[in-house]
């Protein structure tokens, strides 16, 4: 139980990086 917890929320974490990059990416582009 506590491993899919954890596991779960290093999901979203890493979904809330990638969405961060991808944003600082495109930002970047179109500069």
């Amino acid at each position: 139980m506590y491993r899919t917890y954890s596991s779960i929320r290093l999901r979203k974490f890493n979904d809330i990086v990638f969405d961060h990059v991808l944003r600082h990416e495109k930002s970047l582009w179109l500069m």
